[in-house]
């Protein structure tokens, strides 16, 4: 029995730990800065204590007010004509303008985005 609630504990410590990078991530990748200490907090907790997912976690920052606009806000700036190149899983190279990535590809291209700006 001793061994079983050890093992529950690292279990326990591990996804702690799994949620504290996550959020931090989420705020890195989807609004592109650090969070406010009780908004990080605020994350965790709701990570760690409710049932909520990782695809959660993201589902709701990308559907944000603050991601969308940060979006919005690229695509303005995007100078036209600059392609960018997207390799998935090391398969072919596609092109694609920032005006025409599909809503669901802002996320993994926002990031990329900022660097190039």
């Amino acid at each position: 029995l001793k061994k079983i609630l050890d093992f529950l504990r690292k279990c326990q410590a591990f996804f702690s730990l799994v949620c504290q990078e996550a959020v931090w991530e989420a705020f890195r990748i989807f609004l592109d800065r650090i969070p406010g200490t009780s908004e990080y907090q605020m994350w965790v907790h709701m990570c760690q204590q409710e049932s909520f997912c990782i695809s959660d976690l993201g589902k709701n920052f990308s559907s944000s007010e603050e991601h969308i606009s940060l979006v919005e806000k690229v695509r303005e700036h995007q100078r036209p004509g600059l392609t960018l190149r997207i390799s998935e899983h090391g398969s072919e190279d596609l092109n694609m303008s920032m005006l025409d990535v599909p809503p669901h590809l802002d996320v993994f291209l926002l990031h990329v985005s900022f660097k190039l700006l």
